[in-house]
């Protein structure tokens, strides 16, 4: 088996990504905060939850604006119970869900 090519930074790539115009902080009075959500939210793919919860606390994201956005028909909860709890754990998934539909808007009981 041969050697694996490791990617590598080189002498200037992160002075040149911290230069660059989409990456610094502007000082922009009263877009502070949506800029440190946009860092966050680009951060957030390495660990997913991050982002949902910073969507959740301030509906402040980056979102495509194509359709108007609307916090109503983007707001959710909690992640749905998977399909196949219903299929393998039918009582238990009865009772999580008492009588409600298994949707993101379903709102869990600290929510209420």
């Amino acid at each position: 088996m041969g050697a694996i090519n490791k990617p590598a930074l080189g002498a200037t790539d992160i002075d040149d990504y911290l230069a660059h115009a989409n990456t610094t902080y502007k000082s922009i009075p009263g877009d502070g905060l949506e800029q440190i959500y946009a860092k966050v939210w680009i951060d957030s793919f390495r660990q997913a939850w991050l982002g949902i919860n910073l969507y959740r606390r301030t509906h402040a994201t980056p979102c495509d604006e194509t359709p108007p956005y609307s916090v109503n028909e983007n707001s959710f909860y909690k992640v749905p119970y998977p399909e196949r709890e219903k299929i393998n754990n039918p009582e238990n998934f009865k009772d999580a869900l008492n009588s409600r539909t298994n949707t993101p808007e379903h709102k869990l009981f600290w929510h209420r």
